[in-house]
């Protein structure tokens, strides 16, 4: 890929989304097998992504946990909480998120 180093962010199961039968697990594997070793490198955000990965690409993967500044979370002296209440939802529209169906 040249001059350029393309990382693969793995964040999820691939197909986790999709039922686990037989074919999903041959595209699973297939994913991790021939899809993954395009990039120059993987990040996964947990030891089981991680582990997910072929000794192959262990040579070019690294945990990167999923991290949070708590100093940004706590909430101001002088925080108000509004009026008027909001949902926010920036996922799909289906009952499985992170294979946990609901």
């Amino acid at each position: 890929m040249g001059e350029y180093k393309i990382i693969y962010e793995l964040n999820e199961l691939p197909y986790v989304t999709q039922d686990n039968t037989k074919i999903t697990r041959i595209k699973r594997n297939l994913f991790v097998r021939f899809v993954l070793p395009i990039f120059n490198g993987v990040f996964a955000i947990s030891h089981p992504l991680y582990e997910l990965l072929s000794s192959k690409l262990k040579k070019r993967s690294l945990i990167v946990p999923i991290m949070v500044n708590l100093d940004e979370l706590r909430r101001p002296s002088k925080f108000s909480i509004p009026t008027v209440k909001y949902i926010l939802h920036t996922g799909s529209l289906t009952d499985v998120k992170d294979g946990i169906s609901g």
